[in-house]
């Protein structure tokens, strides 16, 4: 049972860096393409917070966003599958359960974290913070 947890602690945390990367490069590309825009935003004195600040509000809102709907796709999956394996073993009826509100709360808060993670090294890489 200990290799088990740790190959699906690993294959997490290779899905949570891989998540960051492309989160990363899509804010990269959308920071590329309003380069001219930051620049000229830039020139007439607008400080970090003002222009970085709303491409890190919508990955936090593009994280709770991909956070809820892997909870449904989850909770689909799990409505889906859960009647057939109880119906042929009937002793796992109850240890089969879906996720706690807790779990779906810390799965939203790390989708969140992610997003802006994701977004705040994209727009590292584009230009850093000034």
């Amino acid at each position: 049972m200990g290799v088990i947890r740790w190959v699906a602690w690993a294959l997490g945390a290779l899905a949570l860096i891989v998540s960051a990367i492309i989160v990363g490069a899509t804010f990269q590309l959308a920071a590329f393409s309003r380069r001219e825009e930051m620049e000229m935003m830039r020139l007439f004195g607008a400080v970090g917070t003002l222009y970085w600040g709303p491409a890190l509000l919508t990955g936090l809102i593009e994280g709770v966003i991909g956070a809820f709907a892997g909870i449904g796709l989850l909770s689909l999956i799990y409505q889906v599958t859960v009647n057939p394996i109880t119906s042929e073993l009937p002793v796992l009826v109850h240890t089969i359960d879906f996720l706690t509100t807790g779990q779906c709360f810390t799965l939203v808060f790390w989708g969140a974290c992610l997003g802006v993670a994701g977004s705040w090294l994209g727009l590292q890489r584009f230009g850093g913070w000034r």
